[in-house]
């Protein structure tokens, strides 16, 4: 039996990426029953998705657990009991492999600790490394737990208590662990090349066991839409920076347009930009299903993806996954995450290094619709092809390895 656990994601949030894990390792062990644990919230989104995305999965079954996350000291305590129900259970079935779609740094010291006490078990842990790797390029509070000791400790531990968001975490050091791991027990799961190409300039990587992933997806079935549209239409799917899309709706604002055009956010994030005519919303505040997003998805040119530099250096954005998926030409701000897809010699759309350089390409496209047509298919054509190349079934062998 393979065995999952989400320890960290209540309801929507990560569904997309963890639905694929499962259709991957569904296909690579086939055969084998799969458990997994996670919040009844979370198995709902995985059914949701899995549903939308007409995938069928082959004796899969869920545990519920719950756990908190609103306290870093309380998260502390119930992850060591969640931890210990979910291991227990892998000893009770004679199973020392344990995969976890996410993971954080005092669960690593938590793992670390289990794997001494079931030493004799040797057991195994795969962790997708998500957003919480970006604390590494951050400067840490390094504390020692060993050099805390008595009144100290007491203070320390109650101020925590009291004190949802204090430095608890900082015990935990996710540099300090990852650092100082000897164990090839830890397989660290990174969603992107570009993630292991950045964090080999923050840490001596070679001592470590990482597999690289790329975000495995289920992607939507191609549709023919050969229906152009009047004008051009732009999207923001899904999340964004939209603070960021404010400051492009103000510089668009600037300049002058010979034809029409859309910005079509299809998400429910919509405020600060009802003033701007050529933005659209369907469900302002209102949280759209998968569904309802394909929807709205058919009829767009390309998708706006306006992250800054500073993001996404040492995670993976879903964004461009989307964009493939949907077949989605991209116009995006120069990331290291995003252009890594993005090749000089197998483009799939245009960087841009600032706002104003964006809204300046924007500004082309839209009055020159008629004539970006051809560049605008072979960005299509390079995207189906990227897709073929990161397709789950096309990469069965690397989830074989991971786990």
């Amino acid at each position: 039996m393979i065995i999952f656990c989400e320890p960290l994601i209540k309801g929507f949030g990560h569904e997309k990426v963890n639905s694929g894990f499962l259709t991957a390792y569904n296909k690579a062990f086939e055969g084998q029953p799969i458990m997994v644990f996670a919040h009844k919230t979370h198995i709902k989104a995985l059914d949701n998705i899995l549903e939308n995305d007409h995938i069928k999965l082959i004796d899969v079954s869920y545990k519920e657990i719950n756990f908190n996350t609103s306290n870093q000291f309380l998260s502390f305590i119930s992850h060591f009991l969640l931890l210990f129900k979910v291991i227990r259970y892998a000893n009770k079935i004679g199973q020392n492999k344990i995969f976890f779609f996410s993971v954080s740094s005092q669960m690593l010291y938590l793992l670390d600790f289990f794997q001494w006490i079931y030493v004799k078990r040797k057991l195994e842990f795969s962790l997708v490394m998500h957003g919480f790797l970006e604390d590494i390029s951050e400067k840490e509070v390094i504390l020692n737990v060993t050099n805390i000791y008595g009144l100290d400790f007491l203070i320390f531990t109650i101020k925590n208590i009291f004190r949802p968001f204090f430095v608890f975490e900082k015990l935990f050091s996710l540099k300090r662990f990852l650092e100082n791991t000897t164990s090839d027990r830890f397989k660290f799961i990174l969603l992107s090349n570009h993630i292991l190409i950045q964090l080999q300039k923050q840490i001596d990587v070679s001592r470590i066991n990482i597999h690289v992933l790329d975000m495995p997806t289920n992607f939507r079935p191609l549709i023919s839409n050969p229906n152009k549209n009047n004008f051009i239409k732009f999207a923001m799917f899904g999340r964004g920076d939209y603070k960021m899309l404010i400051r492009l709706a103000k510089a668009l604002n600037l300049r002058t347009f010979n034809n029409q055009y859309e910005i079509r956010i299809i998400g429910k994030d919509y405020i600060g930009l009802e003033e701007f005519d050529n933005i659209t919303c369907s469900s302002p505040g209102v949280k759209l299903t998968r569904q309802e997003m394909e929807f709205q998805v058919n009829d767009i040119d390309m998708f706006l993806i306006l992250y800054d530099e500073d993001k996404y250096k040492l995670s993976c954005s879903a964004s461009i996954f989307e964009a493939m998926s949907y077949l989605k030409p991209i116009i995006y701000l120069s990331n290291e995450c995003i252009s890594y897809y993005d090749k000089s010699d197998f483009k799939i759309g245009y960087d841009c290094k600032s706002i104003d350089e964006f809204a300046d390409k924007m500004a082309y496209l839209i009055d020159n619709y008629s004539k970006v047509g051809n560049e605008l298919s072979t960005f299509k054509n390079n995207l189906y092809n990227l897709r073929q190349t990161l397709s789950i079934d096309n990469n069965i062998n690397k989830f074989k390895n991971s786990y």
